[in-house]
């Protein structure tokens, strides 16, 4: 379960703390915005399984057509109703549907999978069977208690390029980044980068719609959409990374 938060004392991490800035699209004058391997690889098949730079398969790879093994994973729940109830995500989203390359958005793909909105946390824990999770994972979540956060930001990644993101700043208590704590629980390495992966690509773009984007992507890089007390995480289980065909395995209680 997710609740709204109301303004208190809360503190969260800022860019100083996460990896946000190191790891944003900038794109420069005269540059195109053009699909990069990790996104022809993993997410174009899905969105446009006929485009002609998908690519279908890889060695060393066991993608093939955007779908590959079962895989789990510990995320984020973003429950969409709240998000397309906030203002500031109405104007965003709003001005993205007049934006000269909306066209080229796969808004379907963002209709079909907003129920299972999220930002992963701990990549994958478990392939093929369900992971066990022992109880004293859960008594230690249980310890940490509701864990807010504050959704803001869109964000171009310099991977997987032709997606596009929302940021997640996690609660900072007592100095500890709680996500950092979550995956100390699991045993994962600590990360910083939090996305809530939003809208993709369908074709490259040109000159002018890359610096339009651009544009847009300044405008909104630190405007806040809302800010949550998560009360549970998801055990998550899908065969694509869009998670198309996945579905929550598991609620992870925080209370």
């Amino acid at each position: 379960m997710v609740h709204d938060n109301k303004p208190s004392s809360i503190i969260y991490c800022d860019d100083n703390k996460l990896a946000y800035k190191l790891h944003q699209t900038d794109f420069l004058d005269g540059q195109r915005l053009t699909f990069d391997a990790a996104y022809r690889l993993a997410h174009l098949p899905l969105v446009a399984p006929d485009h002609p730079l998908v690519i279908p398969s890889k060695p060393g790879s066991n993608y093939h057509r955007g779908v590959h093994d079962l895989r789990y994973s510990i995320a984020i729940p973003v429950p969409a109703d709240k998000l397309l109830l906030s203002e500031s995500f109405i104007e965003f989203y709003d001005e993205l549907k007049t934006m000269k390359f909306a066209n080229k958005i796969s808004w379907e793909t963002f209709a079909q999978r907003k129920d299972k909105l999220h930002a992963t946390i701990c990549g994958t824990i478990s392939s093929e069977q369900e992971p066990f999770i022992h109880q004293c994972v859960f008594d230690k979540l249980r310890s940490i208690g509701p864990i807010a956060i504050s959704i803001r930001g869109v964000f171009s990644g310099n991977i997987n390029i032709g997606r596009l993101y929302l940021k997640v700043y996690p609660e900072l208590r007592d100095g500890r980044n709680m996500c950092h704590e979550i995956q100390t629980i699991f045993g994962e390495t600590s990360t910083e980068l939090y996305l809530v992966g939003l809208l993709n690509f369908v074709e490259e773009l040109d000159v002018s719609e890359t610096k339009a984007l651009q544009e847009l992507l300044g405008r909104w890089r630190n405007r806040e959409f809302i800010q949550l007390s998560l009360e549970n995480l998801w055990l998550l289980k899908s065969k694509d990374d869009l998670v198309l065909d996945g579905s929550v395995a598991k609620d992870i209680p925080l209370v």
